[in-house]
């Protein structure tokens, strides 16, 4: 006999869903506050379904029980709630939608009841019947199962009221013919005989019975395939294409949802990431945070991640990074008792090589991630690696394929077919994400229908952290992957917002020396509120600007308002140093090495070699390691007027500077050599295919005009001279001052920038082969190919850095050292920094009108070890802050930078101690003793300062970061 196809299955099923229909009607709201109510009274003989008729996002409250209502089009089960008791019904709707449209309909909510063995039958038969589209080898048994199972139920009947409602609601698809049908005819006009439920119960207990039996037999002849373990998820973006007022009401209908689910699904565990979002519902849903704080004691609910936000792990400092797990990790110790021991970041924009080490050092054993199913050249190789640091660490990690699943069979025999090491437990996350509220009842009973399935992975609820520790024991079997996970897309967010990440730049290193300050003059100022703020902006979407514009801005005025407020701290801090005496000014510098800076005041200093620069004086100072030092107001002991010249070149005792034709050319003075052929703009077409406020594609080389530098005059001095040039670029003018100053090369741009989908860079031609080229990372420096040999290489077109970065052969290299423009890409001996974009979507304003725009170019002997480029790149971002005022000269702690590189010093969380953190740099083991005023080294404790270490000598690996813990002595 022919059987049914799967096509002509799922008809009779759509069939059977309107004939199990016993009851339906349209439920009357009333406004209440911000939502819609009514009274609910349910007859408990049959099935009973609350259907929202909603494109959007809400949450719908059933007696106190409250449930995420989601769906589109094409998103049905999220508009489904089972109704388990009568009371009043309160419907809030958000009025933001899923991807922040201001446009979301609710149409009616109605009340279903089905025919309950009925209804039970069909959504088995189903789900067994999808199974059969993805499972070829044993489709045939499945539709044999299902042909003798839906024998039993005939259709004798079918009225147009039926039919209506089952259409309206969807729950099985219905046959194309069937959506077109009201086209042509009124569908309640379709006339039928009443059902006999009694019988229709009947044949669905028949067709049950021989589903159950015939699945039986398929289980026991032949079993699962493999093993895939789950963890229930909503990855919810802290601030995207809303503002986080919207996230706080996604992520309460989120946990309410879960929270509903749990209570009634005994086998659910449910992760949540993102700590700030825990201590949200503390503050504002306090009942809310005990059943949290109840379920979390059951491992229910899981805290994963341990960072404070969801953060990008490239374009943050270091210390950033640190503090991410330091609040993150700390919030949970005292909340939870525990902190997480699960690295996640699922949507983050490519992944620092110096992550495995901060991760480790924060408590994490396990580094879970999706987005490298992204990657738009390669494919990443491997669902199960062991990840290792550019210091060694090794960190287990799982690349899983969706940010969440809805436990289909596909997803399941995807997600299988992807998972490499078939001797270990695969890993997929379900849940819809953002507004969906994360698990639905659809995927619940996905996953005790398929969790057992012949042919499908055996599926197990599972806490990461357990997945996590049976994949490490068995490290030895893991492939093993080194240094950066570079993301194969997105890569114009390294470039996006100037303003924006300049203020982030300047945010952290203001941070960082108030923290200095304040412990070395006992003052204990804690600066946590406004490192909270500032890691909160440097979650993926927030940093890499690819917000709305409304967003957008509340960040650059935020953060506007906190280096203002940070300034009038550090300000009055630094004031109770000097006596008030305005014949001298005194000079603060943090950074714990001895500087040579070349300052512009409004006053010359007596004795000094000073330059008058328009209004104000250039001179040169030196200043103690981590201390201070005043200079006398006077008269220079030589003061030089800046020359104005038409003169197409300048000259001090590093470098001749010169336009010679259409190029700029540099000569190395010191070391007899031209260092650079040329220094010229670069202005591309930028349309990217997909993404396009995210992503720069390769194919924006296609169509690039070079822009040679238009000389309109010179400025000359003996401490500094500039060539001047102006640009207009089709709607923008681009102001170009390019200097010499002492042995760098200073270019500000001052750019009027009025273009759409267009790219614009600095080109810098180097009078060098280009051998290697090495860029800084968070607590760490990467090599990078600087010519493709393989599509991984190809890949790396345009790649991140945090301060600097450097191309070199073994004797002479070049370093560009930025203040947050951090996109760059090298081709040999050519070095481009991206400069500025100009997308559409999703903010058509981003970096319009006056942008300023301030780098350096270093040219250098040997490498960027020998040159320290590490050490002039913290200078440029750590300008000498200065007071008029007098004091003794004074210097407290004192580091080598040619050895490491200096962090962060702050009070320790739990004590009067101090925590010096330092990192190594330059790839190489060293021991060294620092230069401590009253101070001594009494141990070393982890990233988040939970434990203490022994240490006898202060010794570091390559790219170690380490964090001293320093007691005070008796002066």
């Amino acid at each position: 006999m022919e059987k049914r196809s799967t096509g002509s299955i799922d008809v009779k099923l759509f069939y059977i869903y309107a004939n199990s229909i016993v009851d339906y009607k349209e439920l009357d709201l009333k406004k209440c506050d911000s939502c819609f109510c009514t009274n609910l009274s349910i007859d408990n003989n049959n099935e009973p379904w609350i259907f929202v008729d909603i494109d959007g996002e809400g949450t719908l409250e059933i007696d106190n029980e409250k449930y995420a209502i989601y769906g589109s089009k094409e998103i049905t089960d999220g508009k489904w709630i089972k109704a388990t008791k009568s009371g009043l019904i309160r419907l809030c709707p958000s009025y933001v939608g899923l991807l922040g449209e201001n446009k979301i309909s609710i149409n009616k909510i109605y009340l279903i009841y089905f025919e309950p063995s009925t209804f039970r039958f069909l959504i088995k038969a189903k789900l067994v019947n999808d199974a059969s589209k993805v499972l070829p080898s044993i489709s045939d048994e499945l539709l044999r199962i299902l042909n003798d199972s839906l024998d039993e139920i005939t259709i004798d009947s079918i009225k147009g009221d039926k039919i209506e409602t089952a259409l309206k609601t969807q729950l099985i698809k219905a046959p194309w013919y069937l959506n077109n049908l009201e086209n042509y005819i009124s569908i309640n006009d379709i006339d039928g005989k009443e059902i006999d439920f009694s019988k229709l119960k009947k044949s669905a207990e028949r067709a049950e019975s021989i589903l159950e039996k015939g699945m039986e037999r398929l289980r026991n002849k032949f079993g699962p395939i493999g093993n895939l373990d789950l963890i229930a998820h909503a990855h919810i973006d802290f601030t995207w294409l809303w503002d986080t007022n919207v996230t706080k009401q996604k992520v309460y209908r989120n946990l309410s949802n879960v929270i509903s689910l749990i209570k009634n699904n005994n086998f659910l565990k449910y992760g949540i990431s993102n700590i700030v979002y825990l201590k949200w519902i503390k503050e504002e849903y306090p009942e809310l945070y005990k059943e949290i704080k109840n379920f979390a004691m059951e491992n229910k609910l899981i805290p994963l991640g341990g960072m404070w936000v969801e953060s990008d792990t490239n374009l943050p400092g270091g210390e950033s990074l640190v503090r991410q797990f330091l609040y993150g990790q700390r919030f949970l110790l005292k909340e939870f008792n525990k902190i997480s021991t699960i690295g996640w970041l699922p949507d983050s924009f490519g992944f620092s090589a110096q992550l495995p080490q901060i991760m480790k050092k924060s408590g994490i054993i396990g580094f879970y991630t999706h987005k490298l199913y992204w990657n738009s050249i390669n494919k990443f190789p491997y669902s199960v690696f062991l990840w290792k640091g550019i210091d060694g660490s090794e960190m287990p990690s799982i690349n899983y394929p969706t940010y969440g699943s809805d436990l289909s069979p596909s997803q399941l025999v995807n997600a299988w077919n992807d998972h490499k090491i078939k001797d270990l437990p695969a890993f997929l996350v379900f849940g819809h994400g953002d507004g969906g509220g994360g698990p639905t009842w659809l995927m619940l009973e996905r996953f005790l229908t398929y969790k057992d399935f012949p042919g499908l992975p055996k599926l197990t609820v599972k806490l990461p952290q357990e997945h996590i520790s049976e994949i490490k024991e068995h490290m030895e079997s893991l492939p093993i992957w080194y240094g950066e996970l570079y993301l194969e897309t997105h890569r114009g967010v390294y470039t996006n917002g100037v303003k924006l990440k300049r203020l982030i730049r300047e945010t952290e290193m203001k941070l960082i020396q108030i923290e200095t300050w304040s412990s070395l003059l006992n003052k204990n100022i804690n600066m946590e509120k406004y490192w909270i703020k500032l890691l909160e902006f440097e979650f993926h979407d927030a940093i890499s600007a690819t917000t709305t514009y409304q967003v957008y801005e509340n960040i650059i005025n935020e953060l506007d308002s906190i280096i203002n407020q940070l300034n009038q701290v550090l300000l009055s801090m630094l004031k109770d140093l000097i006596i008030n005496d305005n014949n001298y000014i005194t000079f603060f510098n943090y950074l714990p090495w001895k500087r040579e800076e070349l300052i512009e005041l409004e006053n010359p200093l007596k004795g000094k070699v000073c330059q008058k620069f328009g209004e104000k004086y250039l001179t040169e100072i030196d200043l103690p390691p981590t201390g201070f030092i005043s200079y006398e107001v006077g008269p220079c002991i030589s003061q030089f007027n800046t020359e104005i010249s038409n003169d197409k070149y300048i000259e001090n005792d590093y470098f001749i500077l010169n336009k010679e034709g259409e190029n700029i050319k540099v000569y190395d003075k010191e070391n007899k050599r031209y260092s650079i052929n040329d220094i010229y703009l670069l202005l591309c077409e930028d349309m990217p295919e997909k993404f396009d406020g995210w992503d720069i594609d390769e194919s924006y080389k296609r169509v690039c005009k070079k822009i040679s530098l238009n000389f309109i005059g010179s400025e000359k001095g003996p401490l500094m001279s500039c060539l001047n040039f102006v640009n207009d670029i089709n709607n923008s003018e681009i102001k170009t001052k390019i200097c010499l100053r002492r042995n760098v090369i200073e270019v500000n741009h001052e750019v009027d920038w009025h273009e759409n989908l267009k790219l614009l860079k600095t080109v810098i031609e180097a009078n060098i082969m280009g051998q290697y080229n090495h860029a800084e990372i968070p607590y760490g420096v990467i090599e990078r190919p600087t010519l493709p040999s393989n599509s991984w290489d190809r890949a790396k077109y345009e790649v991140p850095m945090w301060k600097w970065t450097d191309v070199y052969d073994p004797d002479y290299g070049i370093s560009i050292i930025n203040f947050g423009r951090q996109g760059y890409s090298v081709s040999s001996n050519v070095l481009s920094l991206s400069l500025l974009r100009s997308p559409l979507f999703p903010n058509p304003k981003l970096d319009r009108g006056r942008q300023d725009i301030k780098y350096w170019i270093y040219p250098h002997k040997n490498t960027w070890r020998e040159s320290l480029t590490p050490k002039l790149a913290m200078e440029l971002n750590n300008q000498v802050i200065y007071i008029k005022g007098k004091s003794d000269k004074r210097s407290f702690l004192e580091i080598d930078p040619s050895l490491m590189m200096f962090g962060s010093l702050k009070m320790m969380e739990d004590s009067d101690n101090l925590i010096l953190r330092i990192w190594e740099t330059y790839g190489k083991s060293v021991c060294i003793d620092l230069k401590f005023e009253n101070y001594i080294i009494e141990g070393e404790t982890n990233l988040i300062e939970t434990e203490k270490n022994e240490l006898n000598k202060v010794c570091l690996k390559p790219y170690e970061i380490k964090t001293l813990i320093l007691k005070k002595v008796k002066s």
